[in-house]
């Protein structure tokens, strides 16, 4: 059900055909989960959103910062 209403939305916000993008949702600690979906499914690129309130990671957020800094294929950061 979760991943069907993020796929709605993208659809509505992106207009994209299905056939060019996947939702997922998983259960996990998101920075392994991510970077193991991404490997297993050899994507192109991880869209990922940084909404970090932390002084450290003023810029990226933990999850968006380990993601870009550990994976081969492009990343966009939405903030």
């Amino acid at each position: 059900m979760l991943t069907e209403k993020l796929a709605h939305c993208v659809q509505q916000q992106f207009q994209l055909p299905k056939e060019q993008y996947q939702c997922h949702a998983l259960i996990g600690t998101p920075n392994y989960n991510i970077l193991e979906l991404a490997n297993k499914m050899d994507v192109d690129t991880i869209v990922i959103g940084s909404s970090s309130r932390n002084r450290h990671n003023i810029l990226l957020g933990s999850t968006a910062d380990y993601i870009v800094n550990n994976t081969n294929c492009s990343v966009l950061v939405i903030r």
